[in-house]
């Protein structure tokens, strides 16, 4: 799992979460970029990286792919607002068409090096594909797609900069020289939620979540 602090960061925006799906008649549509604390099986998927038993044993009773014993936050969070849970953008074999969302994370991802699996950047740009593509298909007369107005109405969620972190001190860095690094991952976290904004044109509110 990650630090404590990112995750009661989000855990601060449920109240928000539960009020704003009260009123809803169906599952809200999510979208989630990061690394392992909302990987659901992104480096299984995509890198074939083996993931076995603890993981998962305390409520999938099986390997689930996430790197945690049992539920990821984004898990609970799914359940806690009726919706199913999010399935890997990469996982060619989980014979969804994601109409709840997907899950763009992968476990050690970070925000730099850019342009290397599977940074943030590529995350967001994997996105964008789907979402280009989806809208094709959508036109097209295909069924059961997120549509236009799912992409807008939609959850964004990033969790991201741990590894960014642990690689700056891997490299016996001082203190003052990682925190000097800092601004570089919030730079290329407020590029992805620019370039995220940037392709839904009219939002009724804004619901991208920074952790």
């Amino acid at each position: 799992m990650g630090c404590v602090c990112v995750q009661l960061q989000l855990l601060l925006f449920l109240p928000f979460f539960l009020s704003a799906s009260a009123g809803c008649d169906k599952p809200p549509v999510l979208f989630v970029f990061g690394d392992s604390n909302s990987d659901t099986g992104g480096a299984a998927a995509g890198l074939g990286y083996p993931i076995h038993l603890p993981n998962g044993r305390t409520f999938f009773n099986t390997s689930s792919a996430r790197i945690s014993d049992g539920r990821l936050l984004i898990d609970l969070l799914c359940q806690t607002l009726n919706a199913s849970l999010l399935l890997p953008y990469l996982d060619s074999l989980s014979g969804t068409s994601f109409t709840n969302g997907a899950n763009f994370a992968v476990a050690g991802s970070s925000t730099l090096p850019k342009n290397v699996p599977f940074s943030l950047n590529i995350q967001l740009m994997q996105f964008l594909r789907f979402k280009a593509r989806t809208l094709q298909l959508v036109t097209q007369g295909a069924r059961n797609l997120i549509n236009d107005e799912g992409f807008r109405d939609a959850l964004y969620l990033i969790d991201i900069g741990q590894n960014d972190l642990d690689d700056a001190f891997s490299k016996n860095l001082s203190y003052a020289q990682v925190i000097g690094r800092i601004p570089a991952f919030i730079i290329e976290i407020e590029n992805a939620i620019k370039m995220q904004r940037s392709s839904i044109k009219t939002l009724s509110s804004d619901p991208l979540i920074y952790a």
